[in-house]
């Protein structure tokens, strides 16, 4: 996937115009267009502005899914898993973890923290 596309569809996934993305970012509608067609190559200070934009890491930008680094992919599923928790169900489970005894705490989420590592 080239640069532009994968600009395109993370603009689109957020459900953003060009001329909004264009407008957050402190650029022209028409420099966005250019950079989704493929028909410029935006600086990397241009880039880190739409990135702040859609509200991701510029790492995003530069990797498919299935070809990133280990360790890229690891963040990318945290990230994601971040965007998917409903805050009430984690208060929730803060408070009923907070209740159990601390051995039993330790032993509760001991495995969730390896799990939680990068490999």
């Amino acid at each position: 996937m080239d640069l532009g596309k994968g600009i395109r569809q993370l603009r689109q996934a957020k459900h953003l115009t060009q001329k909004t993305l264009a407008e957050r970012a402190g650029l022209t509608r028409a420099f966005v267009c250019w950079v989704e067609g493929g028909k410029v190559t935006p600086s990397v200070r241009s880039l880190e502005r739409i990135a702040a934009a859609l509200e991701l890491p510029l790492y995003r930008f530069f990797y498919v899914r299935k070809k990133a680094p280990r360790m890229v992919l690891h963040r990318m599923a945290a990230e994601q898993a971040e965007e998917k928790i409903d805050p009430q169900y984690l208060e929730k489970l803060t408070r009923a973890i907070a209740k159990v005894p601390e051995l039993d705490r330790a032993v509760l989420l001991d495995p969730a923290r390896k799990l939680a590592r990068p490999r």
